[in-house]
């Protein structure tokens, strides 16, 4: 390999490690851009070279921030407040329904919203769920490692439902509904797997019910009573108002949390079913994707700010700037390690192996580098194998979707979900995740593998 293989290639292993480290809580892109500004300013990837890219990858990285305003909008609405109310409503004081109704909750989200949407917006809410229970840690862990697990494996379907999966119909001009029909299977497969694997593996550490003085307590305000088993801090408690709007959901549908706003909750239907209809004829009128996402996301937070949801000032914050710039960075990265020779390499381990082959080595890539590297290195071998077939597109969004959670790096949204638990005191370990990345994992990757080469048929 070239001398500029092996510079391109240090150069993004040591800006995955400082992402991953954070020393210093670093912002996650400012690694990612300044190695990015570094392979620019010796050449090894030419600016025109760059300018290319962000034509090539422009709609997707759009469309990501979009769905993340979106998610922000709803959140301001309690929309997601709401939800977990009503499952909470619907659950009683039985834990197994509720870990199921929240389960749900994190596939639909992650399908309909993008997973680093779903992260931001859900782990939050989450642990505040298992604080309010008063859940000792491994208790509440048994909802928390599920609920991050599922949120990544269940971005397959849509390919709004993650970056990765945006830049494969972006790549392969494959349009809303081709993309659907393509990954539905593989995704039914996936998701239909982890639901009852991590319920097996994790239903021992829940308890049977939730403690009424305890849900009383935190509805009302009041920090949850420490517990002696508890290993680490509880999370830091959210506004009273918040906590009350999360927990009182006994007034009805729409009334339901103190705080829902009834126009707020039916504008927030309103625009997740228009976008779901703009997205399914948006390759019909040769719309961009980000468009769509767009008008949905521009409306609901305008409609915020009258309301008095979103402050004008708190609308630069909402953006997700870091995670954009973060992207657009890895681009040039991986792109100047494939120039440099990364390409043939990845094409020659691939020689005949099909999409299982390409499955393994993506899943392998996607777990060790991370999987938005990964998946650009596959696209590009794909570019030099002059296309794809079906299944090797189906198998490459299962290795990279699926395939990175492994470990706990795998992908951006892994990251989001590791600091989010720390900053509420849930910190999950290497030793925590391993266990179970390694034992879920393969057995999924192999359904959806599976579910792939029957849907290319």
């Amino acid at each position: 390999m070239s001398w500029g293989f092996w510079i391109s290639f240090l150069v993004l292993l040591s800006c995955l490690g400082l992402v991953v480290a954070r020393p210093g809580r670093m912002p996650i892109a400012l690694p990612v851009v300044l190695g990015a500004g570094a392979v620019v300013a010796t050449g090894l990837e030419p600016v025109a070279r760059v300018l290319g890219l962000w034509g090539l990858t422009w709609d997707a990285v759009a469309t990501l921030v979009g769905l993340m305003l979106l998610s922000a909008a709803l959140d301001r609405a309690r929309f997601f407040a709401w939800c977990a109310a009503w499952i909470r409503k619907v659950s009683g004081h039985r834990a197994a329904l509720l870990w199921w109704g929240l389960m749900l909750l994190a596939c639909v989200t992650a399908t309909i919203l993008a997973n680093d949407g779903a992260m931001l917006i859900l782990v939050p809410l989450y642990s505040e769920i298992a604080r309010g229970a008063g859940l000792e840690r491994k208790q509440a862990l048994a909802f928390l490692i599920p609920a991050g697990f599922l949120i990544d494996v269940a971005s397959c379907t849509f390919s709004t439902s993650n970056l990765t999966n945006l830049m494969v119909a972006d790549y392969f001009h494959l349009g809303f509904l081709t993309y659907a029909r393509l990954m539905i299977l593989p995704s039914l497969l996936v998701v239909g797997g982890a639901l009852p694997l991590l319920w097996f593996v994790f239903r021992r550490q829940m308890p049977r019910t939730l403690l009424q003085d305890q849900l009383a307590e935190f509805a009302a305000g009041r920090p949850a009573p420490s517990t002696p088993d508890r290993a680490e801090p509880g999370p830091r408690a959210l506004a009273p108002e918040r906590d009350a709007a999360v927990w009182h959901g006994e007034a009805g549908l729409v009334a339901g949390p103190v705080g829902v706003d009834p126009v707020m909750f039916v504008a927030s239907w309103a625009g997740l079913a228009a976008l779901v209809a703009g997205l399914a004829v948006s390759h019909l009128m040769a719309w961009p994707v980000s468009a769509v996402v767009g008008v949905v996301a521009i409306s609901l937070l305008a409609l915020a700010l009258v309301r008095g949801f979103v402050k004008p000032q708190e609308l630069p914050r909402l953006a997700p700037w870091s995670i954009a710039f973060f992207a657009l960075g890895m681009f040039v990265l991986v792109d100047s390690v494939a120039r440099n020779g990364g390409t043939e390499l990845l094409v020659r381990s691939w020689a005949g192996g099909g999409p299982w082959r390409i499955g393994a080595m993506l899943s392998l890539l996607a777990s060790g580098l991370d999987n938005l590297p990964a998946l650009l290195l596959g696209l590009l071998g794909f570019g030099r194998l002059h296309g794809a077939s079906p299944a090797a597109m189906a198998a490459s969004v299962v290795a990279v979707d699926v395939g990175c959670k492994l470990t706990p790096y795998g992908s951006l949204a892994t990251l989001l979900w590791l600091r989010l638990l720390a900053d509420r005191g849930w910190r999950v370990r290497w030793r925590d995740y391993l266990p179970y990345g390694l034992a879920l994992t393969p057995g999924l990757v192999a359904l959806g593998l599976a579910g792939a080469l029957l849907a290319g048929r």
